[in-house]
């Protein structure tokens, strides 16, 4: 589809969320944005906020009908929102239009990658594990196997912020993980886990100090270990409130998040997190790894807004897509671009360092 002579188009489905919202401001200055979703009124407020290089539109994931006038004109989809995913994306090869994603559901990106021969016959490029996590865990690690060479285990720690201002349907996604059972590769074989049970403790840079993530179903440790060629590979998750993560983790180990579906209340706690401050917005990336030389060493990278970096993300790789030759194909973050890339074009919105493990971590 030749759109030489017209104006580079990008469509933000859940273009009014917290991560919808920062990709089309990212955006809006060097292309024309469609805010769309569900919720006109909301997509139309967004779009008049963003200027004249904005529109809005409704669209429903579950009817193409919808939306398919819209990819006629598009060059990119990016998708913040978790339904029907997949058939979104093949609308958009169908169309030969560029899609990014960015869930975090180990399932929801399992699916996207089964498109790579429909998106290398379309000549378009499927981008997934975009955000914090994943996205910036995978570049992460991938940076330090660029370092220590190849790495026979990576423990991936993420530390979000509680203050952050999270949408309902994070917080129900979150919430909904707790107590869940999946398998992760370690040392070469398959273990089956529950999310939040088992503790890992770590360093983190201050202010965050002496820090215990519990495991987390983030898709970056069921994909890495095919991508980039590691034997072990674990993602945890805590909290800067070291009060709230002790408390989700005896309500996991106890089993009462079965019984006691903290998800359902996933909107009054969305509307109560924006009047009490349970912490504050900073958040973490860390990976422990382990080289050939069994020598630790310890990565971070610091960040402050986790929704705002995550859609600064996304709109960095349709920016990425629009401009350059990305190869077509069905492609996770650290498949398109590294770390340094993407920190390029981030300015000093994050900071990394490097430090040496103490040993037996």
């Amino acid at each position: 589809m030749n759109r030489a002579n017209e104006k580079e188009t990008v469509v933000v489905l859940g273009g009014y969320g917290a991560v919808g919202a920062a990709v089309c401001e990212a955006l809006v200055l060097n292309c024309r944005v469609v805010v769309a979703g569900r919720d006109f009124d909301k997509a139309q407020h967004m779009a008049r906020r963003l200027g004249e290089q904005a529109e809005a539109a409704q669209l429903d994931t579950t009817a193409p009908s919808t939306y398919r006038d819209l990819l006629k004109r598009a060059s990119v989809v990016v998708n913040c929102v978790e339904h029907n995913n997949f058939a979104v994306a093949e609308q958009c090869l169908a169309y030969s239009v560029h899609y990014v994603d960015v869930s975090a559901s180990a399932d929801v990106i399992s699916q996207l990658q089964t498109l790579d021969s429909s998106a290398k016959s379309a000549n378009a490029t499927v981008v997934f594990s975009v955000g914090v996590a994943p996205g910036l865990t995978n570049l992460l690690v991938d940076h330090a196997q660029s370092r220590l060479g190849p790495l026979k285990r990576a423990d991936i720690f993420v530390l979000l912020g509680l203050g952050e201002s999270h949408g309902a349907a994070a917080i129900q996604w979150t919430l909904k993980q707790f107590g869940h059972k999946f398998a992760v590769k370690t040392d070469g074989a398959r273990k089956e886990v529950s999310a939040f049970c088992e503790g890992l403790s770590t360093t983190m840079p201050e202010p965050f100090g002496r820090r215990t993530g519990y495991r987390f179903d983030f898709s970056d440790q069921h994909t890495l270990p095919a991508t980039l060629g590691i034997e072990s590979v674990n993602t945890w998750l805590c909290f800067d409130s070291r009060a709230v993560t002790r408390i989700l983790w005896c309500l996991a180990k106890s089993r009462l998040l079965s019984v006691l579906p903290l998800w359902r209340w996933s909107n009054t706690i969305s509307k109560l997190s924006h009047w009490v401050a349970m912490g504050g917005t900073q958040f973490a990336v860390q990976v422990d790894a382990i080289g050939g030389n069994e020598s630790p060493n310890r990565f971070t990278l610091t960040g402050d807004g986790e929704a705002d970096v995550t859609g600064r993300v996304a709109a960095h790789v349709a920016g990425y897509l629009l401009s350059s030759s990305a190869p077509p194909g069905a492609l996770h973050l650290e498949q398109l671009m590294n770390l340094e890339t993407l920190l390029e074009m981030l300015g000093n919105r994050l900071f990394v360092t490097e430090s040496v493990s103490e040993p037996g971590m």
